[in-house]
């Protein structure tokens, strides 16, 4: 089973208090209801609680999860607090499809108070926001709180065991032109038509020419997680081997002190191969995945640390071999 997303290790670095968003995740909710995070030893979970209305939940952005695709499985498990008695109440918590359209996809019903949902994702479903929140029944509001302990999003793997992937060069991108990606500038275009490489945050991102070499421009950036995200998951990558990422550009411009570039993980934002750089600095990055990492990571992100996260640069080429 390959994990395209796991909620408790997006929150590993997160302190316990209040909460809003997170990724892909961000409570809703009406005043005076609030949401925060509650850590018991290593495991944290979201609590929607002095909840005012039913529809007091969280939203999974389903868009923002990097490498999704059709036919992999989202559940949610969590529990309900203990503030009001459950006995024989009919009460379920369901997952619901709120945009483009409200309809409801699965529910778990139970007097039970813990609780599970799941759905496997259809392809028009993969720009849904799903949201998760106790449902009326009759003359009962179910407004106790609620908590979220995982959201799991997972692909079942589909090779024997003892298959392994025979590919040496898996993904070569040059920025020539007539690429994928040619004449695509903007962050939507960007992330609709190239399959494999799609944008992170919402920088400009282009195609130009510098000098004799056809490159990427990833400019416009405000945070450090604006870059770009290369999609591993598509590429059905073989957990039992090896590959070797080799990243090749330039930064464009002046760089500030302390500034880095990198190849991080997703998801779990590991920082992987991080190189300082100066301005206009040429740079390579490799990296060689672990057949663990393989299994886990949904994409491998091209973005800066903090001090970097203004600092435009180009890309010049992307290689993923087997090794």
């Amino acid at each position: 089973m390959i994990i395209i997303y796991d909620l408790q290790q997006a929150l590993t670095n997160v302190d316990a208090g209040n909460f809003d968003t997170e990724g892909p995740i961000n409570a809703r909710y009406t005043p005076p209801t609030t949401a925060r995070i509650e850590g018991i030893e290593d495991i944290k979970s979201i609590c929607i609680y002095d909840r005012s209305r039913i529809e007091s939940g969280i939203d999974i952005r389903i868009k923002d999860i990097p490498g999704v695709m059709e036919g992999d499985r989202i559940t949610v498990t969590g529990r309900i607090g203990t503030n009001e008695m459950v006995g024989n109440k009919f009460w379920s918590v369901a997952l619901i499809a709120s945009y483009p359209e409200d309809g409801q996809i699965t529910q778990h019903i139970a007097p039970s108070p813990v609780f599970s949902v799941s759905h496997t994702l259809e392809k028009a479903q993969l720009n849904l926001v799903l949201f998760v929140h106790t449902v009326f029944w009759g003359n009962y509001e179910p407004l106790m709180d609620l908590y979220i302990d995982s959201i799991l999003v997972t692909r079942q793997e589909v090779h024997p065991e003892d298959e392994t992937d025979t590919r040496s060069v898996v993904y070569k991108f040059e920025a020539e032109p007539d690429t994928e990606i040619m004449a695509f500038d903007t962050a939507q275009e960007l992330g609709k038509n190239a399959p494999f490489i799609y944008c992170s945050g919402l920088p400009a991102v282009r195609i130009i020419k510098h000098g004799e070499v056809s490159a990427i421009h990833v400019g416009n950036r405000f945070n450090d997680w604006d870059g770009i995200d290369i999609n591993i998951a598509r590429m059905e990558l073989h957990p039992a081997n090896q590959y070797k990422i080799t990243v090749t550009g330039r930064i464009d411009g002046d760089a500030p002190p302390d500034a880095i570039i990198m190849l991080q993980g997703i998801p779990g934002y590991v920082w992987k191969n991080t190189t300082a750089f100066t301005s206009n600095y040429a740079f390579t990055l490799e990296y060689i995945m672990s057949r663990s990492e393989v299994e886990r990571w949904g994409a491998i992100r091209i973005t800066t640390n903090a001090e970097g996260a203004a600092v435009p640069f180009f890309i010049y080429s992307i290689d993923i071999v087997r090794l």
